[in-house]
């Protein structure tokens, strides 16, 4: 079937939002296998992840390989659902920068940045996959001195925590 004229500009829109981190996180093309990958500042990036119960919150970090380590926490999603609770009924979808959750990125060597310093965005828990979780999230990360970082098409499939 030919692409109208409507059609295409309804794909460019819901093309750019994929990967707007203002835009709600859709997940779609989940890892099979437990990992996390995201673009950072446009380069793609991939490790690890372990998600634990934080509190009433979740959250998911990363190993310290491939010049990142990431950290996210989930705490009230937008339905006004603790993290926890939330599992009980996914998906869930967490804000970033503010009470629903944050994020933050170590990079190498540098200053770590995070949505709690004026950044924003959301992580979305689509589905629990046994003991496992998966989702996706997109975000923009500021340093204290002002630098930024852009976290876009993030997906993971964390495995619980053995610490």
């Amino acid at each position: 079937m030919p692409l109208s004229l409507f059609s295409l500009p309804l794909l460019a829109l819901l093309t750019a939002c994929a990967t707007d981190p203002a835009v709600k996180a859709t997940c779609t093309d989940l890892p099979d296998e437990p990992l996390i990958g995201a673009d950072i500042d446009g380069a793609g990036w991939t490790d690890a992840a372990a998600w634990a119960e934080a509190g009433t919150g979740i959250q998911i970090t990363t190993g310290a390989d491939n010049g990142w380590r990431l950290t996210l926490v989930a705490y009230v999603d937008e339905e006004g659902r603790e993290a926890v609770a939330a599992l009980d009924a996914l998906p869930a979808v967490f804000g970033m920068g503010g009470e629903g959750g944050n994020a933050t990125v170590y990079p190498d060597g540098g200053s770590s940045l995070s949505t709690g310093q004026g950044g924003s965005g959301t992580i979305s828990i689509a589905e629990q996959r046994g003991d496992d979780l998966a989702g996706c999230f997109a975000f923009e990360a500021i340093s204290a001195d002002g630098e930024g970082v852009s976290v876009t098409s993030g997906r993971f499939l964390a495995t619980p925590s053995t610490l």
